[in-house]
């Protein structure tokens, strides 16, 4: 009889509390439900008609989503490729715009929901990489200056083990193979392809080199005391044009008679990157501690205009980033290397500025060469800081644009 009086006595008191504890959790409100759940029954369903483009590139293009019943309020849209989402840059009823997540994948389904009922239809599209290097260096190898050809060729010249090994040849195959040995120098600052299929490069001394296949390099122009090259560029005549320190600029011909035909011009902030674009001389060059983009009309071979800045870099960005590299775009884009977080810059012909691919690369970027595409080969040096370690290496930056003319490879 005691044990029966006390399963009963537990049951007397245990069944209330358990009876009001169900209640109490039948009542409670779920503050935090689920994206997956049914959140507003009575929204309508998203329509997806169209996505355009069908092909981008993942964290960098935006992708404009027509239909109907989207959300007017940005974070009310949320925009799916695959399991990511994306960034939802504008939006109206009809229309999304939205920042693809860095997501690399072809036939992946875009899809979204604005807390609505279900999800809407799926369009599959493709996203592709904008950056790939097109050959594994091991950790002991070093590209620096590199030059590209007509047909897809990558020229660099190459150090291994600290010690320089000449130019190497990249094909489009991925196949590195041995285009001339090594000279004087242990790597070129810069280097362009001319005509002929001969090489030309400057390595920071008073003189530029020519560099033909199976080859040592050659003096092509011994310039005056007291100055250094650093970078090279042809013009429409297939003149050279080169600078560095000491204050001067030297234009060798197209067919010198000799290496001491070359003309001066004075310009003294010390340049770190020449670039010929449509009729102008462009130099990064610094003067007092400040970076700046100069340009200079090319009126003719033996005559400049007046220096004029271009772009006041270091107004814009901290004295401790400089410009190593720069080119031009099809569409006239001034695109600068540096040793910035975001490693490249872009300035618009109106001027306004930023940086490309921002997030999607990492420093820092020392030489350009624009291939047969929309592809800029970029080499990247060795980095370490700020949480990020990289190598040096190539890459291929996908601009989804063509360069600017490449004189003296025509």
């Amino acid at each position: 009889m005691k044990r029966k009086f006390k399963i009963s006595s537990i049951i007397k008191i245990g069944l209330p509390i358990l009876l009001i504890s169900l209640l109490s959790i039948g009542c409670s409100e779920d503050v935090t439900p689920s994206l997956y759940e049914k959140v507003n029954d009575s929204a309508p369903t998203p329509v997806i008609s169209d996505i355009s483009p069908k092909v981008g590139l993942g964290g960098i293009t935006e992708f404009t989503i027509t239909g109907q019943n989207f959300s007017t309020v940005l974070d009310e849209n949320i925009v799916y490729f695959g399991a990511t989402p994306g960034t939802v840059m504008n939006a109206s009823e009809t229309q999304l715009v939205v920042l693809a997540p860095n997501v690399i994948q072809d036939s992946i389904a875009v899809k979204l929901n604005t807390l609505a009922a279900e999800y809407s239809n799926e369009i599959i599209i493709d996203l592709k990489s904008a950056v790939r290097e097109p050959y594994d260096f091991a950790d002991f190898e070093q590209p620096y200056a590199i030059t590209a050809d007509n047909v897809g060729n990558i020229y660099l010249s190459f150090v291994s083990d600290n010690k320089g090994q000449g130019v190497k040849k990249l094909t489009p195959d991925g196949e590195l193979l041995d285009f001339a040995p090594k000279g004087g120098e242990t790597f070129y600052f810069g280097l362009q392809y001319g005509p002929g299929g001969k090489l030309y490069g400057v390595r920071g001394v008073r003189a530029l080199f020519v560099v033909e296949e199976n080859t040592a390099p050659a003096t092509y122009a011994v310039f005056e005391n007291g100055t250094s090259m650093f970078d090279l560029d042809f013009d429409q005549d297939h003149n050279i044009w080169t600078a560095g320190k000491g204050g001067k600029i030297f234009r060798v011909p197209a067919n010198p008679t000799g290496t001491s035909d070359w003309k001066s011009f004075d310009f003294e902030p010390e340049v770190s990157a020449v670039k010929v674009y449509n009729g102008y001389l462009y130099l990064a060059a610094k003067k007092d501690l400040s970076q700046l983009i100069y340009r200079m009309q090319i009126i003719s071979a033996d005559s400049l205009g007046a220096p004029e800045v271009y772009f006041a870099f270091s107004a814009n960005y901290p004295l401790t980033v400089s410009v190593s590299a720069i080119t031009f775009t099809s569409d006239g884009q001034l695109l600068l290397g540096t040793n910035d977080l975001n490693p490249i810059k872009y300035v618009n012909t109106d001027g306004t500025f930023g940086d490309l691919y921002d997030g999607v690369l990492t420093p820092e970027m020392i030489s350009f060469s624009w291939g047969t595409g929309n592809e800029l080969y970029v080499t990247r040096a060795r980095f370490s800081g700020n949480g990020i370690e990289t190598t040096q290496t190539i890459l291929a930056v996908n601009l989804q644009k063509k360069g600017a003319p490449q004189y003296g490879r025509e």
